[in-house]
């Protein structure tokens, strides 16, 4: 709510003139974090299994390379 006249000097009955203000430094608390999904014991798997592919077709690539 904007209540500051031209020369952003604000009027006595604004109702932002008595809002507090934050400490500088203050820490605000943050949100709290997720619950554990149940997708986290399906996905790492498929994902180390990729991981683990991927190495292997490089390494496949590269010795196709090395021999031709």
């Amino acid at each position: 709510m904007n209540c500051c006249d031209y020369e952003c000097n604000q009027s006595t009955n604004c109702p932002a003139r008595g809002a507090k203000v934050a400490a500088i430094g203050a820490r605000m608390p943050g949100p709290e974090p997720l619950p554990p999904g149940g997708m986290d014991r399906y996905l790492m798997p498929i994902a180390k299994w990729a991981l683990a592919m991927m190495v292997a077709l490089a390494l496949g690539a590269t010795s196709l390379v090395l021999v031709l």
